[in-house]
């Protein structure tokens, strides 16, 4: 099973690329998947690299808070 990432916008990273934050680390992920801008703060979720969606910041805790018990409880 594959699994997304809920990770953070810090900011721009190229034309169609953002830098965001996942956890304790940095990574830079495409924007070629999504319509539209995103800002810096915005959630994401992604996949291989690819920002496949936005949710907005009760949803991106919600799935953090839930991924830390799952890991927790492994």
């Amino acid at each position: 099973m594959c699994l997304g990432q809920v990770v953070q916008v810090l900011g721009p990273a190229g034309a169609r690329a953002v830098r965001v934050r996942a956890g304790a680390s940095e990574q830079v992920v495409s924007l070629l998947t999504l319509d539209g801008p995103v800002e810096p703060g915005a959630w994401l979720v992604v996949h291989s690299g690819f920002a496949l969606g936005r949710i907005d910041e009760g949803e991106a805790r919600a799935a953090l808070a839930l991924r830390a018990g799952e890991q927790e409880g492994s």
